[in-house]
């Protein structure tokens, strides 16, 4: 018979191994229950693309609304437009239906007048979340313009002034009120007036214009905008209506997850600007070769023009403005540590003409509304597509044909992919790279794929550099032997401890390194440093070669390094639209088969059992 102290202990272990089970259990039903969610996720994401692909906008683009002769006449009298743009109409219905809306519609769409005119037809207050101070100057010097009551509530104005314009929201005497993100997160007194005028049932809307930046997948991620999720919530049955010109299908289901919108109407317009023509050229490795490269395409085609050159720092700014100036173009420079009253003047001056070509970093440009801009030029790369995208569309606001110049070179490319942070900048860098390098397919067609747009052949009519001069002398090359040799040198340098950039790649490669770095039985390449850099471009595409990181004390570089195991035995073949010097050329009757290196996907020539066949049908260039 057990003791008392015994049936203690033996309750205790039973129940202890029944615990035991119970929380294997629950770790398997956790483990299930976390697949299921992550299931459950991607469906939902994959059916919230599916949708956004086959929304139109058309079941708003009638004209039977109770408010449809109304939108007309207050378009003419109190804007001075006889005419809506194309999907403006659609989405200022579904605006005045009091639905949750999001647009997507071009640099110089008209996406303002989407808010700005049922304001003016509403005795509410719409207000205005905008990303820049400067923006929401130039969008109150314009709704002066049309007689619109509105203001602007920021952390820089006089305390007078804020007062007079809190009055104004008391007194309910404006229809548009202006203010930052930031002002909108940390303002306690401005946020217990708005919620204030809702239980009076006195808001309008609440508009989000470049509403890309809630996204951590968008381009221009602003943290401040994450707070703005709290709208529907504190601001219960007020609908929403985003704005922006630029968003891919992924971004616009992180909008409406973030900002917790269950069914808005979405409305897009094609991403094409057919007044835009778009050009890839190579940008010289030497800076003041570069530098000239700009003068003279300004000089001989857009003298005394408008436009915009983007450069990566304040310092490329600064040096190429000089460059400019004293070569008598009217340039002035622009980034984010100026000071405001300084950003001011620059944008002052350029805008009224004084001076002609702002040369600036990526600080400069959201919502910028100058209709003139002839040419915009990359004097660096941009960091995405969508950044390209955004950016280029500053210019022909006015309708009449820009210039939009990419200047690429892989050694530009590869120190923006240092400066990357995380997968998706990767990612989206590298998109970057397959539309500098592409020799063949439409500019127009490359971003309207990155969008998911619909593209027909109609889109461009000759105005990208591919399209305006096709090329039919494409030849395919074995690059294999280029291959070869850079895995040699890669590991050569990697025995000798040394960090491979592009620098000491090229240098060991065209024998201009220290010997030591070289390696002698290796022949020097009979074509140019800017064919190498195709020719390396390719191979990173193709995940021959790699690219990371590397530190040191004073900067960030790109490194690059090889996955492959092996030098692949293949040919690998790779289409080129000119002479490779050195380079064996495929016969394009040979069958055409694809094989794998480490994931890649790479052509090569199926081999003919007959070898002597093949060498008669192939030829060397030199």
């Amino acid at each position: 018979m057990m003791t008392e102290e015994e049936d203690f202990g033996a309750q205790i272990e039973k129940i202890s191994i029944k615990i035991k089970q119970l929380e294997q259990e629950k770790r398997l039903i956790d483990a299930d229950l976390k697949r299921l969610n992550s299931e459950k996720d991607q469906l939902q994401l994959n059916f919230s693309i599916a949708r956004l692909k086959t929304r139109k906008p058309s079941q708003w683009l009638g004209q039977g609304y109770p408010w449809s002769e109304a939108i007309v006449k207050t378009l003419k009298e109190v804007f001075g437009f006889e005419a809506f743009f194309p999907n403006q109409v659609a989405a200022i219905n579904a605006v005045l239906s009091k639905k949750d809306v999001l647009v997507v519609m071009p640099t110089g769409g008209g996406k303002s007048l989407i808010y700005q005119l049922p304001a003016a037809m509403s005795q509410n207050l719409t207000i205005v979340i905008s990303p820049l101070i400067a923006l929401i100057q130039d969008q109150l010097a314009a709704l002066s313009k049309f007689g619109v009551d509105s203001a602007t509530l920021n952390s820089e104005m006089p305390p007078g002034e804020k007062k007079n314009v809190m009055k104004k929201l008391t007194d309910k005497k404006l229809k548009i009120i202006l203010v930052t993100p930031e002002f909108f997160a940390r303002s306690k007194n401005f946020m217990n007036k708005l919620t204030k005028l809702h239980h009076e049932s006195c808001i309008n809307l609440f508009v989000i214009d470049e509403v890309h930046c809630c996204s951590q997948w968008g381009h221009d991620f602003r943290p401040d905008y994450q707070t703005l999720s709290l709208i529907k919530t504190q601001f219960s049955g007020v609908p929403l209506l985003g704005l922006t010109a630029t968003a891919t299908v992924d971004v616009l289901v992180d909008i409406q997850k973030m900002l917790d919108l269950t069914d808005p109407v979405i409305i897009t317009s094609p991403y094409n600007r057919p007044n835009l023509y778009y050009k890839v050229i190579h940008k010289p490795d030497n800076v003041q070769d570069a530098q000239t490269l700009v003068y003279d395409f300004i000089k001989n085609d857009f003298a005394n023009a408008t436009g915009i050159i983007y450069a990566a720092t304040s310092n490329e700014c600064d040096q190429l403005t000089t460059f400019l100036r004293k070569k008598n173009i009217k340039a002035v420079p622009y980034y984010a540590n100026m000071s405001s009253e300084a950003k001011n003047k620059v944008h002052k001056k350029w805008f009224t003409g004084i001076y002609k070509v702002i040369v600036a970093t990526i600080a400069f440009g959201m919502g910028i509304d100058k209709s003139d801009v002839r040419f915009v030029i990359h004097f660096s790369l941009p960091k995405s597509l969508e950044s390209l995208y955004q950016e280029t569309g500053r210019a022909g606001r006015n309708g009449l044909k820009a210039h939009c110049i990419l200047m690429y070179n892989l050694f530009d490319w590869l120190k923006a992919y240092a400066y990357t942070q995380n997968t998706k900048e990767e990612n989206s860098i590298t998109q970057i790279l397959k539309y500098c390098t592409n020799i063949q397919t439409c500019r127009r067609k490359l971003i309207s794929e990155y969008f998911d747009d619909t593209w027909r052949a109609l889109d461009c009519l000759k105005m990208c550099d591919h399209c305006s001069e096709p090329k039919e002398d494409f030849v395919t090359y074995d690059v294999q032997p280029c291959l070869a040799t850079i895995l040699k040198i890669l590991n050569h340098l990697r025995n000798m401890d040394e960090s491979v950039t592009l620098n000491k790649l090229f240098g060991s490669w065209f024998r201009t390194c220290p010997k030591k770095l070289a390696l002698p039985e290796e022949p020097k390449p009979k074509f140019s440093k800017e064919q190498a850099q195709f020719i390396i471009s390719f191979f990173i595409l193709n995940n021959c070669l790699s690219v990371k990181r590397g530190y040191s004390l004073m900067s960030t570089f790109a490194i690059i390094y090889s996955r492959l195991g092996k030098e692949p035995n293949l040919p690998i073949y790779m289409k080129y639209d000119g002479v490779l010097k050195g380079v064996q050329c495929a016969d394009s009757r040979n069958e055409l088969k694809t094989i794998n290196l480490s994931g890649s996907s790479l052509t090569a020539i199926k081999r003919e059992s007959d070898e002597s066949s093949i060498k008669n049908k192939k030829q060397k260039l030199h």
